[in-house]
């Protein structure tokens, strides 16, 4: 089932290179939520992976989102595993591409970091209405009318963790 679960994973991948819709984006995330985290163990791994060869296939607004969700994922993954992740200590200068053997301070450096990357891309963020992306959006009646640009949908989800205090270095 595993086997078949990363088949199906990396079918998609095979259609990346191009630029993905919001419906595609939105089909992949689905189907990492219901199928992968549902039928295995290493969620976090497989999606991770994924997630990860999105950012690079990816150009601009899509590439944003997916460094968008790569925060969320590692940020999930930082509450659910907190206690032991805070048990690590940091074991070297260079970053393991493990990221289950991250101490807690480099999983939140990387947190900030591919927050910090979603929006780095300012100027076209802004210019990109997020009813184009309303497919993805998790309150999608209030959102677009706060959050009319993808910038500000970004920004938001950035925010959201930033102002967690417990994550502040």
């Amino acid at each position: 089932m595993k086997k078949i679960c990363l088949i199906l994973l990396f079918s998609f991948s095979l259609f990346s290179f191009a630029q993905q819709s919001p419906k595609e984006i939105h089909d992949i995330l689905k189907y990492l939520k219901e199928e992968v985290q549902i039928r295995e163990d290493n969620f976090y791994d497989t999606a991770y992976q994924y997630i990860y060869q999105q950012i690079l296939e990816q150009k601009g607004v899509n590439q944003a989102i997916w460094n968008s969700y790569m925060g969320n994922l590692l940020s999930a993954y930082l509450n659910q595993n907190e206690y032991r992740i805070s048990q690590r200590t940091k074991i070297a200068e260079n970053i393991p591409s493990d990221f289950n053997t991250w101490d807690i301070q480099t999983l939140i450096e990387q947190i900030n970091f591919h927050y910090l990357k979603s929006l780095e891309n300012k100027d076209l963020l802004q210019k990109t209405k997020v009813e184009d992306f309303q497919i993805l959006l998790k309150d999608a009646d209030k959102s677009v009318s706060y959050r009319p640009m993808v910038f500000d949908m970004l920004a938001h989800e950035a925010l959201a963790f930033f102002s967690e205090k417990r994550y502040s270095m």
